[in-house]
Order: structure tokens, then sequence, then C-alpha cells
């Protein structure tokens, strides 16, 4: 195939009818606006009863435990904390051990959750 088997559109040496039906019809495809169309977020089942929670501690990804409620009436789990900390003597912050958390006053009587709540 050489450079004469293609024909030129809208060329001032080449008049054909044609090619000005063509240009138009290119160019007003191109004029409507491509927008996307939005996508549907996905909703949670909306729950038919006040939550009543308590205090539970759940084991995070990472297999440290962090703090949460659990809804007495339909078991859903909300994070409060992802992981828990405690002070230093210099006054950083640093990660709890899984039995730190377990023999401290504060979460001993806590109940644990087993299982991918998050």
């Amino acid at each position: 195939m050489g450079k004469a088997d293609f024909e030129k559109i809208n060329d001032h040496w080449h008049n054909d009818n044609d090619s000005r039906i063509a240009l138009d019809r290119f160019y007003n495809a191109s004029d409507e606006a491509k927008t996307k169309k939005k996508k549907k977020k996905k909703s949670t089942g909306k729950s038919n009863h006040k939550h009543q929670y308590e205090k539970v501690l759940f084991y995070n990804g990472f297999h440290h435990l962090g703090l949460g409620r659990k809804c007495v009436i339909c078991g859903r789990v909300v994070s409060d904390k992802w992981a828990l900390f405690t002070k230093t003597e210099d006054g950083f912050l640093r990660f709890m051990t899984n039995e730190e958390v377990l023999n401290s006053e504060e979460y001993k009587d806590l109940p644990i959750l087993k299982g991918e709540f998050l």
C-alpha cells in the first residue's frame, strides 16, 4: 500500500461531498460531553433498634488487642482503640503487649472477641 491508496479528507485539492459529511460527523460526535456514570455507594442495612454496647477486647489485624464495643442485641462491633498504649518513664508511648493488657486492672474483666470483625 502506498500513499496513493489513502484518500485525503477535506483537502482543498479533493472536492468530494462525502468528506465534508465525514468531518462534520466526527466533530459533532466529539462535542458531546462524555461523563462517567456515578456508582452507587454500598450501604449497610439500618438497624431497627437502639444499640446497647458493652466494652470488649478484640484482636486487630496485627495480632494486638484493641478496645471496642459490641452491641448486645445484634452483635455489631465498633472499634474505639485499634491498639492500646502505655506511657514509659521517659513520657513516650509504647504498645502494650497482650499479656500486659490481660493483666491490667482496667481491661482484665472484659471479654475477648475472636475472628475478623473490623
